[in-house]
């Protein structure tokens, strides 16, 4: 499952990202504001998401097909 792991962990981040961004939209924040936000937070998000692609792996809970 390695070779797809940076195209997995990629779309993780985007998808939270996108939530993130709509969250803060909708919260009244600015555009600007919510786009700086976001991305200044995306090396901690691909981090994280990183870190639960590798738990869920370790755990044999990916499936390869």
């Amino acid at each position: 499952m390695n070779k797809d792991r940076d195209s997995v962990i990629e779309l993780m981040t985007n998808v939270y990202q996108n939530g993130n961004t709509m969250m803060c939209l909708q919260a009244g924040m600015s555009a600007e504001e919510t786009t700086e936000k976001v991305t200044q937070s995306r090396p901690a998000v691909q981090y994280l998401m990183s870190a639960i692609f590798d738990k869920l792996d370790e755990n044999n809970i990916l499936v390869e097909e």
